[in-house]
């Protein structure tokens, strides 16, 4: 996408052969910012580990539609030298959650959504609720997202002042 910068590749049908293609690809193109599935990221990392080969250009990494596991995170982080930020939003564009540069758990970005937290079966375990803000032709109101949240307790020493949570189940 040349009006956005922005170089697309495929997700799926990823083994060495192509990973080790896009390695290529990336070394060439030079960019700054990582964009994927974890489960992408983490394997494009450990091929790049694995051939030792290094992306000089890169200066962070952004990851969503997956849960970012300890393992991706250390992994992506470790082959690259760099920071990876998570990201939470539904096609439903009805919540939206982020790490900040302290990575004590994802904002609740709540100038978006109104966001509640209803008890779950599941102790300390609860049910993300939301409305958009901003969809005034369609709003989703009350939206249940079908997916559960730990919220943390203790507030991030960011400053900011949105709730956090600490894992999306």
């Amino acid at each position: 996408d040349r009006l956005r910068n922005w170089l697309y590749m495929s997700p799926y049908h990823l083994d060495e052969s192509t990973v080790l293609g896009y390695l290529k690809i990336l070394n060439k193109w030079k960019p700054k910012i990582l964009r994927g599935y974890p489960s992408s990221l983490y394997l494009l990392a450990r091929i790049a580990r694995l051939h030792k080969i290094q992306i000089p250009s890169l200066k962070v990494a952004f990851t969503a539609s997956e849960v970012l596991s300890d393992e991706y995170r250390n992994e992506i982080e470790t082959a690259f030298n760099i920071r990876v930020f998570d990201h939470y939003g539904q096609a439903e564009i009805t919540a939206m959650l982020h790490e900040c540069e302290q990575h004590s758990g994802m904002h609740i970005l709540e100038d978006y959504a109104y966001t509640e937290l209803l008890p779950s079966d599941t102790p300390n375990q609860f049910r993300l609720i939301a409305t958009n803000l901003f969809n005034e032709s369609m709003p989703l109101i009350r939206y249940d997202t079908g997916d559960l949240v730990v919220p943390e307790v203790n507030e991030c020493s960011c400053g900011r002042n949105f709730r956090l949570i600490r894992k999306i189940i």
